[in-house]
């Protein structure tokens, strides 16, 4: 419960969900995030340390890995699942494996499948009873990957009145970066996991 883009969404989800579910949050590690959720929302965390290089922990981690986390997945398998990103791949093989139901909300474009082995992308176009797409790209590149049904959109909830456009700023900034004004321009700020690695793009 960072505030990457899926969090985020999955924050505002657990921030406005129907009182009357049963939900319990199931997190890999702490977050910023989990303090300024609903009390009525349960937290469970997989592993009680970030991995580092440091030998006991890389111990540690793998004691959880393979015994603690099964364990405590297996408790939960009478639930629906709802698993917010195609990157959680250990989530979605462990629903697999227990027979549990579960929705997976896909936000990632075709450069992040590459990385996946074909047994990996066959479990997420076929296992999940529901795929919920934020666009229509990623629907039709769900399709393309042999999805038949079952994909609901769901466009991230940007509230556009909040956009304050400053035509003179945006000029300026075109100038500084010698992009004429004419010229089409794709700005894109987030965070994403690569390679297992952190990295900031803006």
């Amino acid at each position: 419960m960072q505030r990457t883009g899926s969090e985020v969404v999955l924050f505002n989800l657990l921030c406005h969900i129907d009182p009357r579910w049963e939900i319990t949050l199931v997190c890999m590690f702490p977050g910023e995030l989990d303090e300024m959720l609903p009390k009525s929302v349960k937290q469970m965390f997989l592993y009680r340390n970030k991995p580092t290089r440091n030998f006991f922990n890389r111990i540690e981690h793998f004691v959880q890995r393979k015994y603690i986390v099964p364990s405590l997945l297996r408790k939960l398998s009478d639930s629906t699942w709802y698993i917010n990103t195609i990157a959680l791949d250990s989530i979605l093989l462990a629903a697999e494996q227990l027979h549990v139901t579960c929705i997976l909300h896909t936000y990632e474009l075709e450069q992040m499948y590459a990385h996946l082995s074909p047994e990996k992308i066959r479990r997420i176009i076929e296992y999940p009873e529901l795929i919920i797409s934020n666009a229509e790209i990623t629907t039709a590149l769900l399709k393309t990957y042999g999805r038949k049904k079952d994909i609901a959109n769901f466009y991230p909830t940007i509230d556009t009145r909040m956009i304050q456009r400053d035509v003179s700023a945006y000029q300026q900034k075109r100038t500084e970066l010698g992009i004429e004004q004419g010229e089409f321009l794709w700005v894109m700020t987030g965070q994403c996991i690569f390679f297992g690695q952190n990295v900031q793009s803006c």
